[in-house]
């Protein structure tokens, strides 16, 4: 929840990749109450994870199984990108989904 220009990084790292249009869902992966009130007070989606992950993939995986349990389907790609990468551009997410395969769908946590 570090503020940048007055608002948290994580605002503005969700922001960067839910602009992006190949990008179908954008799903923030949290153990912290206050990220989930933040995203979703700003319209966004987010799932409260298991505070006992050692690393962001398997959080990543653990939000992911639950949103295509929600949704009833499964996505393609699932990009991962850190909530503390608030300089990532729309032609890094671009390059990241091309490098396998371009012109798919992604998933974000």
């Amino acid at each position: 929840m570090a503020p940048i220009l007055g608002r948290p990084m994580i605002e503005h790292v969700f922001e960067r990749v839910s602009g992006h249009p190949l990008i179908d869902e954008v799903v923030v992966a949290t153990c912290d109450a206050e990220i989930l009130d933040h995203i979703s007070a700003i319209g966004g989606r987010a799932v409260m994870t298991s505070d006992r992950h050692e690393r962001a993939s398997d959080r990543c995986a653990e939000a992911l199984l639950a949103v295509e349990a929600e949704l009833g389907h499964q996505f393609e790609i699932a990009l991962m990108v850190q909530g503390d990468e608030p300089m990532i551009t729309h032609q890094m997410l671009t390059e990241a989904l091309e490098a396998d395969g371009g012109g798919l769908r992604a998933s974000r946590c």
